[in-house]
């Protein structure tokens, strides 16, 4: 029980510079054919760290990601916040054990997931007179479903290294 106890302390302390890192790789320029395959980074980091730890990272830091994001890349406010906050909403409120699926059933609810809330955001944006014609978000949720399970086992081996164990593991029993 002690290293769920060091290990809820740890998460903060790992998850801030690697949500930085994802700030920085979604804010990154790329040309414009590339960048509509660039995968959301940041989702994927929220994704993990929510489910590996629903106790700590929840719907609230996700909604702050987004507004950072939203103000670093000068998009409607909310945008990006809106989209993070519905895509945690939906992995762990729908998928309570989304910890145990295989690793390709999680890259295809990931996938699902971001397509509808880029769907919704892009409608909503729409609604509001935000002139953005491009439907980039179904090329988004295609490689951000692809990249899931590099940034999964990436920061399941980070975790494993600097010793954070979930709540759910059998590590810390």
């Amino acid at each position: 029980m002690d290293n769920v106890k060091d290990s809820g302390n740890k998460i903060y302390s790992m998850f801030i510079p690697v949500v930085l890192i994802a700030l920085i790789l979604d804010i990154f320029y790329l040309n414009e054919v590339i960048d509509m395959w660039r995968p959301s980074f940041c989702a994927l980091v929220l994704i993990f760290f929510a489910s590996f730890d629903p106790y700590k990272i929840k719907i609230e830091i996700a909604f702050i990601v987004g507004i950072i994001l939203d103000l670093l890349i000068a998009s409607p406010l909310g945008s990006f916040a809106f989209i993070f906050a519905t895509q945690i909403f939906i992995i762990v409120s729908q998928f309570k054990r989304f910890y145990l699926y295989a690793i390709y059933q999680q890259a295809i609810i990931i996938g699902i997931s971001t397509f509808i809330t880029y769907a919704v955001a892009y409608w909503l944006l729409h609604l509001i007179g935000v002139p953005n014609y491009k439907l980039a978000f179904v090329q988004r949720a295609i490689s951000t479903t692809v990249c899931w399970p590099i940034i999964f086992l990436l920061m399941s081996f980070l975790c494993k290294f600097f010793a954070i164990y979930s709540p759910f593991s059998n590590e810390n029993k």
